[in-house]
């Protein structure tokens, strides 16, 4: 969307059920992903892609890095030594398990 985040959510919210949503997140604070959250039950699939601050401690890709794995979420933190594909595919292969 070429709107601000919160136009953007308030489009996604209002648009109805089902479909899948991606949110792709740079920097974000808790506030603004739990917003995204919120989008779960109105989305049959919800994935939030994170790319955290080089600044801030790396590690590996994780599924649930700030409490919100669960069902119908796919959280994924790509740190900076990973690539994309390397992150997405850790976390998708934890949340099937």
């Amino acid at each position: 969307s070429r709107g601000t985040f919160q136009a953007t959510l308030a489009h996604l919210q209002s648009a109805g059920d089902g479909g899948a949503v991606v949110a792709v997140m740079g920097i974000a604070h808790d506030a603004d992903i739990e917003k995204v959250t919120r989008l779960r039950g109105r989305a049959g699939g919800l994935a939030v892609v994170r790319f955290p601050d080089r600044a801030q401690p790396s590690g590996s890709a994780t599924v649930s890095g700030l409490g919100l794995g669960g069902s119908g979420l796919l959280e994924v933190v790509v740190p900076p030594e990973a690539s994309f594909l390397q992150a997405w595919n850790q976390a998708a292969g934890a949340e099937a398990q």
